[in-house]
């Protein structure tokens, strides 16, 4: 029976295919040698969509899953330099003329260890690492279903397009047409989040359409990266330092740390993803070890099959990806040239020295020279401070979950009511979960009920189900505990506490009956920027969310949740309301029937529309201007049902003067 093959970005069937969807008009073409789309695995479970990225090792697919319903990464192992593919069977096999000898036997056998990488990604629970849903064989070769996710990578979220003098310079000495550098200024200095955007702007000044385009000859002189702030950088590294952790533990090596690798959710989190376990064993047996590797961030040992690796293979491309955002259009060196003398590395000046010895200790080409464990990138990063003033004799208590009476609440629905209980005490912060449903975590692991752990905020992640505690919320509440306990010393000097021991390993004994009650004030004492103690409650005014205005950019836009909501405005003028947001699919509406249908699709997704195809100040300009468009819909629809019965009522007067 054949398959409805659907388009995985509108999920309208596609009868016929082709090169786009005739309905939300998206690439549904595949290049030789990838999968084509719409092609079906494991018998018909998958349905292969678009390609998220190829490199030297593999194809990447976005899928979807017929038995879940939902959308997963498909990641196919295919080393493009040492296979091929049938044209009409899709089988893939190995070019033995690439191999030293026994080709097909180490096809097999990296295949089986590819598997074997996503049996070992299956025992991890950390949000920071990507989640294997299935893992399979087929078509000759091998696939892993991972979870999909949503948000740009890294190496996105830093590059952009744009267009400057110099790039105009650079182009005068090519092939390009004066005609086209002209009408590119027309485009300068106007920075692209993306190469999709860009290449629209491109399209819409029709440059693209030009016999002598060459994207691959404007796009490299146009690309460039921003510099990220020293605590936005270690902020998007910290999490994988944290992933980085539980996996070496397990005795593996990603291999493939970079910036592509790196992916940031809606919700800000940084997940590591593609673990390039296989590759060194590849490597070895090939004739193709560089093809696979990616300057900068491959160490010298990487380079050759003579030095061996480990946990500091992985150090050296974090300290390289670290570097990589904090230094923008500068760019490391290829790590045997700065071993062979033959280049130097520029160091950042406008970063603290502890950064600074923590890139010049991770990106030391002599690897036993290099630091060498995970424990110890995170002593550098996150050094012994001065000892804090002397601890209280109390202890700061903080409830945590989803009920109104919290300390710190949680609006997601894993967050159990009362979920956990936090507890700052002498200097250490302890947690204990609540007998919560989700359960609680401390580095990936589940904590027992009712019994209290030891960690520390910043390089202990702990989780709330699958929701991580931010420190940022923990850090002001220590200090403005410490700041009121000093305050109020002396004033204070008969306070009902006892002592608790601590046991190795810190865990709290329970079976101590000695232990403090929280601290209570009854009166407002003001605390940090955003925080006050009032009525025995710590509480948090949230404070500003960082912003970045995406509106006016398209299909691709991400939209803020704030704007998914309905919208009255859209719903009672539609095609009015949507010449005036810029979105044309609403003038739909002034053809019969369909304009009934419109009315409620408009008032459904017209939000979302207006935010990608018109650009806005910020979310409150949006939505001030959008609550004035539901103002005058509502005025006219209310003017317009009194006119109705003002004018049935004198039709009906009339008749029964007749």
């Amino acid at each position: 029976m054949r398959q409805e093959v659907q388009c995985l970005n509108c999920w309208n069937p596609l009868h016929q295919m082709s090169s786009n969807c005739p309905n939300c008009g998206i690439s549904t073409q595949n290049d030789y040698p990838q999968l084509p789309y719409g092609n079906f695995l494991l018998d018909g479970r998958y349905q292969i969509g678009n390609v998220l990225g190829q490199g030297g090792f593999g194809i990447t697919y976005k899928v979807y899953d017929r038995h879940s319903r939902k959308i997963n990464a498909l990641k196919e192992f295919f080393p493009v330099d040492m296979v091929s593919r049938h044209p009409q069977t899709y089988d893939v096999e190995p070019r033995l003329e690439r191999f030293e000898s026994h080709g097909d036997q180490i096809y097999e056998a990296t295949q089986q260890k590819f598997l074997g990488e996503a049996q070992a990604l299956t025992s991890f629970t950390s949000p920071n690492i990507v989640s294997v849903d299935n893992y399979f064989q087929t078509y000759n070769t091998a696939y892993i279903a991972l979870e999909y996710i949503d948000g740009p990578t890294l190496q996105e979220y830093i590059e952009y397009y744009q267009v400057t003098e110099e790039c105009l310079e650079s182009l005068k000495s090519t092939e390009i047409p004066q005609n086209m550098i002209i009408s590119l200024s027309h485009l300068l200095n106007q920075p692209f989040q993306n190469k999709s955007k860009f290449l629209a702007a491109l399209h819409s000044i029709g440059i693209d359409s030009h016999p002598s385009f060459l994207e691959e000859e404007i796009l490299p002189k146009v690309l460039q990266y921003r510099t990220l702030s020293e605590a936005e950088a270690l902020g998007r590294i910290t999490p994988i330092v944290q992933a980085l952790r539980l996996v070496h533990q397990e005795k593996i090596l990603h291999r493939d740390i970079k910036p592509e690798n790196i992916i940031i959710k809606s919700d800000g989190i940084s997940v590591l993803i593609d673990f390039g376990t296989v590759r060194q064993d590849w490597g070895k047996a090939s004739r193709s070890l560089l093809s696979m590797l990616t300057p900068p961030f491959a160490p010298p040992e990487q380079h050759t099959t003579s030095m061996p690796q480990g946990p500091y293979t992985d150090i050296y491309a974090l300290g390289a990806t670290l570097y990589t955002c904090l230094m923008g259009n500068t760019k490391l060196p290829q790590s045997t040239d700065i071993q062979a003398g033959n280049a130097t590395i520029i160091w950042p000046t406008h970063v603290s020295p502890t950064t600074l010895e923590l890139l010049k200790r991770s990106l030391e080409p002599n690897y036993r020279q290099r630091l060498q464990t995970i424990e110890e990138f995170e002593a550098v990063l996150n050094p012994v401070s001065p000892p804090d003033p002397p601890p209280s004799d109390q202890t700061l208590e903080i409830h945590a979950g989803r009920g109104r009476h919290n300390e710190l609440i949680f609006n997601e629905n894993i967050v159990s009511t009362n979920h956990a209980r936090l507890f700052y005490q002498s200097g250490q912060w302890f947690v204990e979960d609540t007998r919560s449903t989700n359960g609680t975590f401390l580095n990936g692991k589940k904590l027992a009920s009712l019994r209290r752990y030891m960690f520390d905020p910043i390089r202990d992640q702990l989780m709330l189900g699958s929701i991580t505690l931010d420190p940022d919320k923990l850090l002001p509440l220590k200090k403005a505990f410490d700041n009121y306990h000093k305050k109020m010393k002396g004033s204070t000097q008969n306070t009902d506490t006892h002592a608790k021991g601590i046991s190795e390993g810190g865990i709290l004994q329970e079976q101590n009956p000695l232990i403090h009650e929280p601290l209570v004030i009854s009166s407002d004492v003001p605390l940090a920027n955003n925080l006050t103690i009032e009525k025995n409650k710590i509480q948090e005014t949230p404070a500003a969310e960082v912003f970045e205005n995406t509106s006016g950019q398209g299909k691709s836009t991400i939209v803020p949740s704030q704007i998914k909501k309905w919208n009255w405005g859209a719903f009672f003028l539609n095609w009015i309301w949507g010449i005036g947001n810029n979105t044309y699919i609403a003038l739909l509406g002034l053809i019969p029937v369909v304009g009934f249908v419109m009315m409620v699709v408009l008032g459904l997704r017209g939000s979302e529309w207006a935010w990608q195809n018109k650009r806005w100040e910020s979310i409150e300009h949006f939505q001030r201007v959008q609550r004035k468009w539901a103002q005058w819909g509502l005025g006219l629809f209310v003017a317009g049902i009194t006119l109705y019965f003002i004018n049935m009522s004198y039709v009906l007067h009339q008749f029964s003067q007749l």
